[in-house]
């Protein structure tokens, strides 16, 4: 990584070869072996979101919370799907509740 990030990120390792790291509300980064490339943002900025690898090589990116520390943290309903051959994200459904 170019940046050291803080806390709250999450990461997936998808079928391409890529590590995808989720850095919180900062900009997100994919990884091949050896380097760390920066990837289109979140549409949502967002802290401890869960990710599921999806059977076409994509990552279904959901929930998590969205705030900072001035103003307060609120869990999210918001979904995106992450496209690795594009390294672009995609807002996809909402869910019907909010959650970490």
């Amino acid at each position: 990584m170019k940046k050291t990030r803080g806390m709250q990120h999450s990461a997936y390792s998808g079928a391409v070869g890529l590590v995808l790291v989720l850095a919180g509300l900062t900009p997100t980064q994919a990884a091949s072996p050896g380097s760390f490339q920066p990837v289109s943002g979140m549409k949502v900025g967002r802290n401890l979101p869960a990710i599921a690898l999806l059977p076409n090589g994509t990552a279904l990116v959901s929930g998590g919370e969205t705030g900072d520390l001035g103003s307060g943290f609120n869990e999210t309903a918001t979904t995106e799907i992450f496209d690795p051959k594009t390294s672009t994200f995609t807002p996809s459904g909402r869910m019907n509740q909010a959650r970490i």
